[in-house]
């Protein structure tokens, strides 16, 4: 049976050996979390300068992996351009989006830092299922790393109309690692097909990106089924329907 890989900006702090707390994610994928998954993502502490080891701590047989950022890459990465560029953005808040390249730069140098520091868990037939807009880039690092897994993405907010998307500079390289992987979940039909019609207008431009991505391989793209991810039936403690994917987006 396949492993569950979950990825996450913040992991559960589980390091006095006790479940993690109820409350957020730990809540929306507590059904798909059985003995032998893995959780991987940011310890919550920030260090001098990057490193890509990983700490790992283990709870009711579900092993929690994590890597410490640079207070540097927290500002610019984590403050600056998830939460003051992309936050706003997704929600259609144009006046309160701020863009520096600078930020962006660390953004994407952090989500490298994550599929580094991911390469050495992952198993062939590893299930990876990345979550939200703080790790866009993450499943495109892991293809150029030669990673041919399942990937999955959930994004847990509204996905931008496609004029504000295009604002960024950055739009281009932000869908192609979008299309990296293997399915898409969005909490509501109508962000799925707003990012449907967004994919149809840029695709032939992000194509020669998705190759790159994939080592030179063809940009092909099997149609699985969402049934795959296990975590996309809401826990019967949800906060809210906007845990649950109902709509999906198969590239």
């Amino acid at each position: 049976m396949a492993r569950l890989v979950i990825v996450s900006n913040r992991v559960p702090d589980v390091s006095d050996g006790a479940a993690p707390r109820a409350g957020g994610l730990a809540v929306g994928l507590a059904d798909a979390l059985v003995p032998g998954s893995v959780w991987f993502g940011w310890s919550g502490k920030c260090i001098d300068t990057r490193s890509h080891e990983v700490t790992r701590a283990e709870a009711e047989g579900v092993t929690y992996a994590t890597i410490d950022l640079a207070e540097a890459d927290h500002r610019a990465f984590y403050l600056g351009f998830s939460n003051a560029t992309l936050w706003p953005l997704f929600h259609m808040m144009p006046s309160f989006v701020t863009f520096d390249s600078a930020e962006y730069k660390a953004y994407r140098e952090v989500n490298e830092q994550f599929a580094e520091a991911l390469m050495a868990l992952l198993r062939p037939d590893d299930l990876i299922w990345i979550h939200d807009y703080q790790l866009l880039g993450v499943a495109a690092d892991l293809r150029r790393r030669g990673v041919r897994n399942r990937i999955g993405f959930f994004l847990h907010i509204p996905f931008p109309a496609p004029a504000l998307f295009e604002l960024l500079p950055c739009a281009e390289e932000l869908l192609a690692g979008m299309l990296a992987h293997d399915v898409i979940g969005f909490h509501t039909p109508r962000t799925g097909r707003g990012f449907s019609r967004r994919w149809r207008r840029m695709v032939t431009r992000c194509r020669a990106m998705m190759c790159c991505m994939r080592g030179g391989a063809s940009a092909s793209w099997s149609r699985r089924s969402a049934s795959m991810w296990r975590a996309s039936r809401a826990s019967p403690g949800a906060p809210s329907a906007g845990w649950r994917p109902s709509a999906w987006w198969k590239a």
